[in-house]
């Protein structure tokens, strides 16, 4: 059966640092947000059964909540390339002869500052305030 595994982020750290040290905190953990994934702790690593994408993003958020696991810790800058948008279709009759409905392009904030304009370690919320 497939497994997720998940490493340190900090390619020193990773092996330097037993993660067997933190075995409890980061299954009790695992089991609170995705019960009955089977979480094993590693050396390096810690595994679980797959998970989906929302569940993967909240045990990472609890993790790092976690002041001794949190510290292992590095800021990672995100490489952008496409930045995505909401355009019309030109109009197509459906079967039904009922017109197409379209999605308003209004969300989009025009003023975002671009990722490459922004101070290192500077979160989007900071930059954008």
């Amino acid at each position: 059966m497939a497994r997720r595994i998940c490493r340190l982020t900090d390619k020193k750290l990773r092996k330097t640092v037993d993660l067997r040290n933190y075995s409890k905190l980061i299954i009790d953990t695992i089991n609170k947000i995705a019960p009955n994934k089977n979480p094993q702790v590693n050396e390096f690593s810690f595994s679980t059964d797959p998970l989906t994408h929302s569940e993967s993003i909240r045990i990472g958020l609890a993790l790092a909540e976690i002041p001794e696991i949190a510290e292992l810790g590095i800021w990672v800058h995100i490489f952008r390339l496409f930045d995505g948008r909401i355009v019309e279709d030109k109009k197509e009759k459906n079967d039904d002869n009922r017109s197409n409905k379209k999605i308003s392009n209004r969300r989009r904030n025009p003023e975002a500052i671009p990722s490459c304009e922004q101070e290192a370690n500077q979160s989007i919320g900071e930059a954008i305030s």
